[in-house]
């Protein structure tokens, strides 16, 4: 039985921890996204050496987004409660992973599994600041990247 590696489970956890801690602290979408762009040059670190540079573009469609898309009362709330309560979800990973760990689901094995609402929303909470070990094709051929910089990359016009 094959265990997802979670980003709890690495030895960087405390540190990933101290910076959703600053993000929690902060209304300022500039230490929102300084601290997101220091938790991906943390957690994204490649076993490809070729695949490991420096991209400090990752949240340019984020910034986007929420400076050009959302008008100020929802900018006010996304970064006066929404980032807040990611951060917090996020944080709280180690707390709410099942005690045996989480497993990957096997094609052709008839199993079932039921994730926490907790669980699921730190799993997701984790994927929005990018904490997960960086996945390619080279590294992880049958595994998708499961960080939300893809994502963010896509909300630049």
């Amino acid at each position: 039985m094959a265990l997802v590696m979670l980003p709890c489970d690495l030895p960087w956890w405390s540190n990933v921890q101290k910076k959703l801690a600053q993000i929690e602290e902060s209304s300022c979408l500039d230490v929102v996204i300084d601290v997101m762009q220091k938790l991906h040059e943390l957690c994204n670190v490649s076993l490809d050496p070729d695949e490991d540079g420096k991209d400090t573009s990752v949240f340019d469609g984020l910034r986007h987004f929420v400076e050009r898309t959302m008008d100020a009362s929802e900018r006010d709330h996304f970064l006066g409660h929404t980032i807040k309560a990611l951060a917090r979800h996020a944080r709280n990973l180690k707390q709410y992973r099942p005690p045996r760990g989480l497993s990957f689901s096997l094609q052709q094995q008839a199993d079932s599994y039921e994730l926490s609402y907790r669980l699921v929303a730190s799993l997701l909470a984790n994927a929005f600041f990018s904490t997960f070990p960086k996945r390619t094709e080279k590294t992880h051929p049958t595994l998708q990247d499961f960080n939300f910089t893809h994502f963010f990359k896509g909300l630049v016009e």
